[in-house]
């Protein structure tokens, strides 16, 4: 019979089984990577909402530093309604480079703004 503290003392590698902890998770049950931030998640079997004003939309405007000193502006635009991630998309070009981090946000703005226009005009479903 094996020693209860034996695992303690002896390493892995001398190829002594410890037992497993109580409550302890299998590492199949762990991926190896780590969970996405979904700050809105789409929701499955939803039909497609149109926002009818400029509040059903969030519009997240920032910026990030680019080669050479230079901001290049980020942004996200999410239609509440229905969850819908309008911007980015794939093929979407950067917006920028401006010279200021305020420039930039400025301009990621600008370009929520005209995108929160386009589809109140002509909603994407």
């Amino acid at each position: 019979m094996e020693h209860p503290l034996l695992h303690l003392f002896v390493p892995a590698c001398w190829g002594v089984k410890s037992p497993p902890f109580v409550g302890e998770p299998r590492m199949s049950q762990h991926p190896s990577r780590r969970p996405k931030l979904v700050l809105f998640p789409a929701k499955k079997g939803v039909l497609s909402i149109p926002g009818s004003r400029e509040e059903d939309y969030a519009v997240y405007a920032s910026y990030r530093p680019s080669i050479g000193g230079r901001f290049v502006g980020t942004l996200k635009v999410v239609r509440r309604t229905d969850s819908r991630l309008l911007y980015p998309f794939e093929g979407s070009s950067e917006i920028g480079p401006y010279s200021s981090a305020d420039e930039a946000v400025r301009g990621s703005q600008e370009q929520g703004e005209a995108i929160v226009r386009g589809d109140l005009a002509h909603p994407e479903l």
